[in-house]
């Protein structure tokens, strides 16, 4: 857990891939209550066990699904701003373009470093329309300096990233 908190604490961009039944998700459990815990950031853990297969379909039943899920966070975690914020704009939000600039407005709003945890990474291995909801993530993360991002991004699943499309 230290030296997890620490690759978040610098800001780093990282995959957590092991077997089933290896401790990821009590790993990101953790990792985001630590966080929490703290003044300086604000840990958004999501999981994409569950979600289905459907929202995986396209663009416009994508985003706002994956918005979805991080309103439910925010609202279990008292952030009732940030709650609002995702709610009105997961209803327009239709594209990758749009749900990277509801991502920035949302990290503007937190007025903490937001860093985003997502379990079950490789749920929709198949899927191209996953691999490129994966380079939008990137592509923030490579400008981050240019435009507000989360401050770290944490990938858990059974499979290796480099090799989802594979």
């Amino acid at each position: 857990l230290a030296q997890t908190m620490k690759m978040v604490e610098l800001g780093d961009y990282f995959a957590i891939n092991r077997p089933r039944q290896y401790g990821k998700t009590t790993a990101l459990f953790q990792l985001s209550n630590a966080l929490n815990l703290t003044n300086d950031f604000l840990a958004l853990r999501i999981s994409f066990e569950g979600i289905g297969d459907n929202v995986f379909r396209s663009e416009e039943e994508f985003c706002p699904a994956f918005l979805d899920l991080l309103q439910e966070r925010t609202q279990f975690l008292g952030i009732h701003s940030l709650t609002e914020l995702l709610q009105t704009q997961k209803q327009n939000t239709n594209s990758f373009k749009i749900l990277s600039n509801v991502l920035s407005d949302l990290v503007n709003s937190a007025n903490k470093k937001v860093v985003l945890l997502i379990d079950e990474i490789d749920k929709s291995i198949n899927n191209q329309l996953f691999v490129s909801f994966l380079s939008v993530l990137r592509d923030k993360y490579l400008l981050r300096q240019e435009r507000p991002t989360f401050h770290s991004v944490v990938l858990a699943g059974v499979h290796d990233v480099k090799t989802l499309k594979t």
